[in-house]
């Protein structure tokens, strides 16, 4: 059996294996073994052109190098084996680093789908195919990608757009305004018992009904106080609330506000 393969194949697996991991097979087999045409003509820049680092770069990998990429690609197939996408990932993409295999692209692909990451797979499986036009499966790998697109655009048709407003902010400190003046108007309204309660007893000290006038104006202070407050805070809140939306819409981050009662009073968690 060789050495690559590719994670899963499109058609049957009793396929013959692409050229491009044949020639892995034997230039691992073989010292001096040169890579397969179909994977040394892919467009690549004239490296006269080139500074020595860049040229070097576009040189076929030793054979060294390319056991470095097999001992890559080995990891990742146990990762992949084991359902760690993340660790296989990693290591597929440093065995296409060294390598510069077509079929890691493919590779790559299948493990991003695992991730559930369609735009990422559709973008492996493209590069797959302008590095690999050639290949056998590549009118039902042009498939794939147009079923991934798909998958794309659905999710962003599904996805809830932003809103322009924030307007829970905004509700919020409507509310808070309106708790803050119906606890004004209780302050307000104490205040007016109490002076009718000093008049009262001006004018008559042995008044004995008064004193339902002073419960009254007590009951409604402290109403009012209380109101007054948490009306306050919540437009305090709504502010900042509002002036967080707009930071985090800049940045383009989602936001998330918790409003729970404590204790009687409201606390807010951005």
């Amino acid at each position: 059996m060789l050495p690559w393969q590719r994670i899963a194949m499109v058609t049957s697996s009793k396929r013959r294996p692409p050229s491009a991991v044949l020639a892995l097979a034997l230039a691992l087999t073989c010292p001096g073994w040169p890579l397969s045409a179909s994977s040394q003509e892919t467009a690549r820049p004239d490296a006269s052109a080139l500074t020595g680092d860049e040229a070097a770069s576009l040189a076929p990998p030793s054979r060294r190098t390319l056991q470095k990429a097999r001992q890559h690609y080995d990891a990742g197939t146990s990762h992949y084996a084991a359902a760690d996408y993340g660790a296989a990932m990693a290591e597929f993409q440093e065995a296409y680093r060294l390598s510069h295999l077509p079929d890691l692209l493919y590779n790559l692909g299948k493990v991003a789908e695992k991730m559930e990451d369609p735009a990422g797979a559709a973008d492996y499986l493209r590069r797959y195919l302008t590095e690999r036009p050639d290949a056998p499966d590549a009118p039902a790998i042009r498939g794939q990608v147009l079923q991934l697109d798909a998958l794309v655009a659905a999710r962003a048709a599904a996805a809830p757009s932003p809103s322009r407003v924030p307007w829970p902010a905004l509700g919020l400190m409507a509310g808070g305004a309106t708790v803050l003046l119906i606890g004004g108007g209780l302050s307000i309204g104490a205040t007016q018992s109490s002076r009718a309660v000093i008049d009262r007893l001006q004018a008559n000290p042995f008044d004995m009904t008064v004193q339902d006038l002073q419960d009254r104006s007590r009951a409604l202070g402290s109403a009012g106080i209380a109101l007054s407050a948490i009306g306050a805070v919540a437009v305090v809140a709504g502010v900042v609330w509002t002036g967080v939306w707009f930071g985090q819409r800049a940045k383009k981050t989602p936001l998330q506000v918790r409003v729970t009662p404590s204790s009687g009073a409201l606390s807010f968690s951005f």
